[in-house]
């Protein structure tokens, strides 16, 4: 069952944002069984969330790329989840160019939103507070995005 689960859910994410939003919605309930079977997805949702929040609270030059900052976010560990490259994850989706630059190469325009998502993963928070002041984001704006990010898996 677990995988037959993490199996929709990666082919919706890598087919598409929105279908993929709506199943991940589903699964982070807390009494959703992939929720307690796979605490990697429940991360990889927290980070796609909140990347997809820091892009549009940063606006310049992430604007726009919301839907794409939540695509790579969840991509990002999907690695870890199907133990496969990020090249190999990338190359089997319809992923855009910011998406395919920022997890197979951290490079491009998502790539500061995902090493702030991984910062603060990381407990590294002079070094978060450091990117999104390069970002433009002040410290209650991260933080803002960060509960958002949080109370969107509860």
């Amino acid at each position: 069952m677990r995988h037959i689960l993490i199996t929709v859910l990666v082919l919706s994410a890598l087919a598409s944002c929105r279908p993929a939003r709506k199943i991940t919605e589903v699964f982070a309930r807390k009494d959703s069984q992939i929720a307690m079977l796979e605490p990697q997805m429940l991360m990889a949702m927290h980070r796609a969330s909140l990347m997809e929040l820091v892009c549009e609270a940063a606006g310049g030059e992430l604007a726009g790329l919301a839907e794409e900052a939540f695509l790579a976010g969840t991509v990002s560990l999907l690695d870890v989840v199907l133990l496969k490259s990020p090249a190999e994850i990338v190359a089997m989706s319809s992923a855009g160019e910011a998406t395919r630059d920022c997890v197979v190469r951290e490079a491009g325009p998502l790539a500061r939103a995902l090493a702030l998502a991984r910062a603060i993963e990381e407990s590294r928070f002079e070094a978060a507070g450091e990117i999104a002041v390069a970002l433009g984001l002040s410290p209650a704006a991260l933080l803002g995005c960060q509960l958002s990010a949080m109370r969107w898996l509860c």
